[in-house]
């Protein structure tokens, strides 16, 4: 998910951080386990984010406990034991990695292209390890539609953040009962829409200088109205998203899941809502990650 979707640790309590954390190396674990020991390279806070859906909207009691890594061989740091939903998360991962290989093999020149390139071999044994064949054929689905809209060189940004925000939220409410099914498909939607829009804003200007598509090159005549409207109305779009997940955030019980739930609220009202103001700068050439943790 491309690096949006991150905590703002500044403002999680020590408690709250302590978790994450454990959360995060938890499923370290879960990807050494069940996709392999080449998969924890690709180990990010977006699908640390995943999780934290699924283990919200999941009936596993968190089991927390220290211990020592291959990362970390001289301190021990507590680590959620494996369980069902950091397993899922896991091999949701492999997947996503495999098809973005490929998308970036498609997409990039040079000795970007040649690096995914090489890497593909590695990222399909992974997918295979992952043996997930419905979580593929989801991910290979609407990649397919994104791939489409691309080529046709869609002026509609957002056709293609909703079919970025369907991936997200199909492999997101895979297996879940119905309520919280279509509370974990609402939260992942308008993520995946946020991650998307915002991508393709952050990587407007680089598009635009190596002729690479862009919607929001596409959808307005020249480069001048495109930076007007990053500056005047990006941001009221990116914070609707937000909204309408933290919408259905609120409506996961929290009986027993107060710090997933505290930490997925700072995720999205911390790192997220901090992202924005640097994305919308974007079409004025400026790049401000300050408040980005």
């Amino acid at each position: 998910m491309f690096g949006y979707v991150k905590p703002l640790t500044a403002e999680l309590k020590v408690k709250e951080h302590d978790f994450y954390r454990s959360i995060y190396c938890g499923l370290c674990r879960s990807m050494k386990k069940h996709t392999g020991g080449v998969s924890v390279f690709t180990l990010s806070y977006d699908m640390v984010f995943f999780a934290l859906v699924r283990l919200a909207l999941g009936d596993t009691a968190i089991k927390i406990r220290r211990r020592a890594c291959e990362a970390h061989p001289f301190k021990k740091r507590p680590m959620a034991d494996d369980c069902p939903e950091l397993e899922y998360s896991a091999r949701v991962n492999a997947i996503l990695v495999y098809y973005k290989c490929l998308d970036d093999v498609a997409d990039e020149k040079g000795a970007k292209r040649l690096f995914y390139r090489a890497a593909v071999p590695y990222a399909k044994r992974m997918k295979k390890r992952a043996a997930l064949s419905e979580g593929e054929a989801t991910v290979k689905k609407q990649m397919e539609e994104l791939a489409k809209l691309e080529e046709e060189r869609c002026s509609s940004p957002d056709a293609l953040a909703d079919a970025f925000g369907k991936l997200l939220a199909s492999l997101a409410a895979y297996g879940l009962e119905e309520t919280k099914r279509l509370l974990a498909y609402q939260l992942c939607f308008h993520v995946g829409r946020f991650v998307y829009l915002a991508d393709a804003a952050d990587d407007y200007r680089e598009d635009v200088k190596l002729g690479r598509y862009n919607p929001f090159a596409c959808a307005f005549s020249n480069g001048e109205e495109v930076e007007k409207f990053f500056s005047e109305s990006l941001s009221d779009i990116l914070n609707l998203e937000l909204y309408e997940a933290e919408k259905a955030l609120a409506l996961i019980e929290r009986d027993g899941r107060e710090m997933i739930i505290n930490c997925l609220d700072n995720i999205i009202h911390g790192g997220m809502e901090s992202r924005i103001y640097s994305i919308t700068r974007v079409g004025k050439g400026e790049k401000d990650e300050k408040r980005s943790v």
